[in-house]
C-alpha cells in the first residue's frame, strides 16, 4: 500500500501566525487539512515534522505519535508531499521513483523516494534542488504557503473538495439536482438551493432553518445548526458549527460558532472561534489598491485587492466587532471593543491587546470544550501553558 508522508518545510515560518498551535497539514482549507485529505483519498498517512524535536511542540508527539513516520517501520513505497500544497490524488498517479514534481516556481511538491535519509531530509526542509537525486517535472499544485492562499485558494478547490467528500459518503441523498444530504438531516423549508455554479453538500444531523440561502458550491458539515443565514459561493463549513447572517468565500474550520447577523466574506475562521453579533470584517480598500497582512514591522502582500480577516483556533470577538480588509486575530486572542478601529494584526493570547492570564485561559478553554462534553487532556494544557509564555515574552 501506497504511504503519503507529509512533510513540513521550514515554509510553515511565513504563516506562523496560523501555524503557532498546529502544523501545516492541519489547516483545514475547504472541507479537509491535508492529512483527512489524504485518507480520504484511500492512502495511509505518515507525518514528518521538525518543530516535534523543538518545544513547545515536543510536548504534543504523545498526541500524534500513531501517525508520526517511524523510518524502522517504513513500508518500502514512499511518496513525501509538501504539507504547503493542497494533496492531489491525479499528482502522484503514475509518479515514479527518483523523480519529483514542482511546483511552477520551481518548489518541490512530491517525491517518490526509498530511503529518507537526513541529508535528504534537511535538502527538503530547506526547500532546496534535490536535482542530484532525481529527474523534475513540473505540475500545477495549489500552495497554502503564504496568508493570501489560506484565505484565496479555497475557490480552487471547492469543487473537487465537494465529489472527494460526495465519494466517500456513499449515504447522501440527491435531494435535487447538485443537491446532497446526509437522511438524518433536518431541513425546514422554504430553503433556497442555488446550484447554477456548482454543488451542495449538507452532513449528518445538521439542521438548516427555513429562509436560509445557500449557493454552491458549498460545504456544511455533520451537527451544524445553520439559521437564516446566506451562505454565499466557496463556503465550507465545518462539523459542530453554527452559523447564521452572510458568509462568503470563507473557510469555517470545526466547533467554530457565527450564530448571529454580521458579513464575513473571504476570510479563514479557526476551530473553536466565536464571532460576536455584528461581528464584521471589510474585504476591500476604498482606493481598490492591493492589501497585504501587516505583522510588525514584517509584510504579506496577498497580490490581490480582496481580503477579510484570519482568525486564528480559540478567538473570540465581542459584539459589533468591526475589521479592516487584511486583518489577522492570533490564536487565542479575545476582542472587546464595539464599533471602535481595531489593529490590523491582534496578537495571540491577548485580551484587548493585554496578555491572558495563562491559568484564566486554560480555564476558559475547559469551560468551552466541557459545553460540548470534550475533554482538554493534559498535553494540550501542558503546551498551551508552554505556548502562552513563549508568545508572551517574545512579542
Amino acid at each position: 500500500m501506497t504511504q503519503i508522508i507529509l512533510f513540513e518545510t521550514n515554509v510553515w515560518k511565513n504563516i506562523e501566525q496560523v501555524c503557532l498551535n498546529k502544523f501545516v497539514h492541519e489547516i483545514t482549507l475547504g472541507i479537509y487539512n491535508n492529512i483527512n485529505r489524504v485518507k480520504a483519498s484511500g492512502y495511509q498517512a505518515k507525518i514528518l515534522c521538525s518543530r516535534f524535536q523543538d518545544a513547545p511542540y515536543s510536548c504534543l508527539q504523545t498526541l500524534y505519535e500513531n501517525d508520526i513516520y517511524q523510518e524502522q517501520l517504513a513500508q518500502i513505497d514512499n511518496i513525501i508531499w509538501n504539507s504547503s500544497f493542497i494533496f492531489d490524488k491525479t499528482l502522484i498517479e503514475g509518479l515514479k521513483e527518483e523523480i519529483c514534481l514542482v511546483s511552477e516556481d520551481g518548489t518541490w511538491v512530491a517525491i517518490r523516494i526509498k530511503n529518507i535519509t537526513t541529508s535528504i531530509q534537511d535538502l527538503l526542509y530547506n526547500e532546496g534542488s534535490l536535482e542530484k537525486y532525481c529527474k523534475s517535472i513540473q505540475v500545477k499544485a495549489i500552495s497554502i504557503r503564504s496568508y493570501g492562499d489560506i484565505v484565496i485558494n479555497i475557490k480552487d478547490i471547492m469543487v473537487s473538495d465537494l465529489d472527494l467528500y460526495i465519494n466517500e459518503n456513499s449515504e447522501l441523498e440527491q435531494i435535487q439536482e447538485n443537491v446532497f444530504v446526509h437522511p438524518s438531516a433536518n431541513i425546514r423549508t422554504p430553503v433556497d438551493f442555488d446550484t447554477e455554479n456548482g454543488k451542495i453538500v449538507i452532513g449528518a444531523n445538521t439542521k438548516v432553518t427555513a429562509f436560509t440561502l445557500i449557493e454552491g458550491p458549498a460545504f456544511v458539515g455533520r451537527d451544524c445548526l445553520i439559521t437564516r443565514a446566506f451562505i454565499r459561493p466557496n463556503t465550507a463549513i465545518g462539523d459542530h458549527c453554527r452559523i447564521a447572517g452572510e458568509i462568503s468565500l470563507t473557510t469555517v474550520s470545526p466547533h467554530s460558532n457565527k450564530a448571529h447577523d454580521g458579513c464575513i466574506a473571504l476570510s479563514h475562521i479557526g476551530s473553536w472561534v466565536n464571532l460576536g453579533a455584528g461581528t464584521e470584517c471589510a474585504t476591500l480598500k476604498y482606493t481598490y489598491s492591493s492589501l497585504s497582512f501587516d505583522i510588525g514591522s514584517r509584510n504579506f502582500p496577498t497580490n490581490t485587492i480582496g481580503c477579510g480577516t484570519i482568525f486564528g483556533d480559540w478567538v473570540s470577538t465581542g459584539v459589533g466587532t468591526i475589521l479592516s480588509p487584511a486583518t489577522i486575530i492570533g490564536v487565542g486572542a479575545s476582542l472587546n471593543k464595539p464599533y471602535q478601529q481595531l489593529p490590523k494584526f491582534i496578537r495571540p493570547f491577548s485580551w484587548n491587546q493585554e496578555l491572558w492570564i495563562i491559568d484564566k485561559w486554560i480555564q476558559a478553554v475547559q469551560i468551552k470544550m466541557s459545553r460540548k462534553n470534550l475533554d482538554f487532556c493534559d498535553h494540550k494544557a501542558f503546551f498551551y501553558k508552554e505556548l502562552i509564555k513563549i508568545n508572551g515574552t517574545n512579542r
